[in-house]
Parts: C-alpha cells; structure tokens; sequence
C-alpha cells in the first residue's frame, strides 16, 4: 500500500471540499470587492467631484489591490490542495518540518489563523 495522503485519511472528502470552497470563497469576494470599489468611487466622484476624485481613486486603488491580495490567497489554496494530494506522508512530514525551521515566527502567525478559520467554520456548523 502506497504511503500516501488519502481524503479519508486525514478528514474525508469535507477537508478537500473546505480548502476548494474556501479559494472559490476568496476569488469570488475579490470580484466583489472591486465592484463595490468601483461603486463607491463613482459615487464619491458624483458628490463632490472637484473635491472627491483623488480620494476616490486612492480608495479604488486599495480595493483593487486588497483583490489582487485574495486572488492571490485563492490561487495558494488550490495549490496546498493539489499538494497534499500528490504528496506522500513522508514527505509531506519533512517539507513541513523544514518550512517551520526556516521561518518559526511565520509558521506561528499562519497556526493561529488557521485556529482562527477552523474555529468560524466549526462555529458555523454548529449555527
């Protein structure tokens, strides 16, 4: 038998279907996020145009870059779920342990999140 990582092995198919529904989740805020930041920079302009369109412009800029931010995090998701797929245990085990090694204080900051996102979704469920 192959020491590989299986969907039912580590939390069933819930766990694939978690990381895919969380990047489409990302990617599609992202597009809303733009459209809202379009939204609100017409409107600003319309108001006071002479005085509102540097700021409204600033305010399209940081939304569009917060949805670049998201696409982005959309796009790291799907690849942490091919590679868990495609990886086995063994050496799934030892990038982890080298990742952590090389950057203590990041791994740190990302299992608090990842507390943080099971702990909503498992809030969530029971809601």
């Amino acid at each position: 038998m192959a020491d590989t990582w299986n969907a039912t092995e580590i939390g069933g198919e819930d766990f694939f279907d978690g990381v895919e529904r969380v990047a489409e989740i990302v990617g599609g805020t992202a597009g809303k996020i733009v459209a809202t930041g379009k939204l609100v920079g017409q409107s600003l302009g319309a108001l006071h145009r002479s005085d509102m369109i540097e700021l409204a412009d600033t305010a399209t800029a940081a939304i569009q870059e917060g949805a670049a931010v998201a696409q982005t995090a959309s796009t790291y998701a799907k690849q942490a779920a091919n590679y868990l797929e495609t990886h086995d245990r063994k050496q799934i085990a030892r990038d982890f342990v080298r990742l952590v090694r090389r950057h203590p204080t990041e791994s740190l900051a990302v299992a608090v999140a990842m507390g943080f996102i099971v702990d909503r979704m498992l809030l969530r469920r029971r809601a």
